[in-house]
């Protein structure tokens, strides 16, 4: 039998498998190439991970509110959940005008003008409408008047004070941040939906005469309460001035003349935030885009009626 020379070897002397050393060193080359590739995957992963912007991380889902999308915020609507585009639900609709597509709801994201049961409420008798109650059931032997319905029988919320003798109708401290402006936006947000979305304040009468958006309201002096405290003290709360302060320093409005009460925030509940026009906001700290939420602000509701309300 004829002996190759060295480095072949026959196959009868190392079996049927062996192979030349040069397609053994192709193969060695390919599976390092694969081990490299897999490690270049992990590397790119773990750095992604380590260098991505930390989420916003709280106890509540409204934690994400009004915090950069950068920083994985979003903009509201009024049950906490983002906007349409950034996570949108049956709330998106609410206090958004009706060419929009939205409408006026009730606390359970239901239209209030648009074809319920509670369309009837706080219309006249003559137009075949009542005085409702809170689950839009009309209340026996109450007409509403054209423009202005009764107050309606709660008792205070336990942070406003009722006492006569002050005008400090409430008070809190803790953060501000911004959820609509007229004039302008930060990076990363090219627009506010909230702009063309009734306020809470707004009146539930389409013909009356503050039945309008937060842009045909017109002005950047709009604040946004603790929702609760406001949905207990409408009559008493809608339109008073609000006394804003950043450390202390009193904080002046965006459109002259004064802030004033005009819109329920959800993200504000327990009372301790305040939400504004990002213009009201870069008056207290000029970098509120970059911050989202800016500490240090406090604020007080007087009794001075600043736009008058129309329930």
């Amino acid at each position: 039998k004829k002996v190759l020379s060295a480095p072949y070897v026959t196959v009868s002397q190392r079996g049927k498998n062996t192979q030349p050393p040069n397609m053994q060193l192709k193969k060695l080359q390919r599976s390092k190439l694969r081990a490299f590739r897999s490690h270049c995957v992990l590397i790119v992963f773990f750095l992604g991970a380590f260098l991505a912007t930390p989420p916003v991380i709280g106890v509540s889902k409204c934690d994400k509110c009004n915090v950069p999308i950068v920083s994985g915020g979003c903009k509201c609507d009024n049950n906490c959940d983002c906007r349409p585009g950034l996570g949108g639900n049956t709330c998106d609709k609410c206090n958004i005008a009706v060419a929009n597509g939205g409408c006026k709801c009730d606390n359970k994201c239901n239209c209030i003008n648009g074809g319920n049961k509670c369309d009837k409420c706080n219309i006249p008798v003559a137009n075949g409408g009542c005085k409702c109650n809170q689950n839009c059931d009309c209340i026996v032997g109450v007409s509403p008047s054209p423009t202005v319905s009764p107050s309606p029988t709660v008792s205070p919320s336990p942070t406003v004070s009722p006492s006569p003798t002050t005008n400090a109708l409430y008070s809190g401290s803790g953060s501000g941040t911004f959820y609509y402006d007229l004039r302008k936006t930060c990076p990363g947000i090219s627009y506010f939906p909230e702009n063309n979305g009734y306020p809470y304040c707004a009146s539930f009468n389409p013909s009356a005469a503050t039945y309008k958006t937060l842009a045909q309201l017109g002005t950047n002096n709009v604040i946004a309460i603790d929702i609760n405290v406001l949905s207990a003290n409408r009559a008493r709360l809608c339109g008073k001035k609000v006394l804003v302060y950043k450390n202390g320093n009193l904080v002046s409005a965006p459109d002259g003349g004064s802030f004033f009460v005009w819109d329920g925030c959800a993200a504000c509940v327990g009372g301790v935030r305040l939400d504004f026009s990002l213009s009201g906001l870069q008056n207290a700290e000029s970098k509120a885009c970059l911050l989202g939420v800016v500490p240090g602000i406090s604020w007080k509701v007087v009794d001075e009626v600043v736009k008058q309300f129309i329930p």
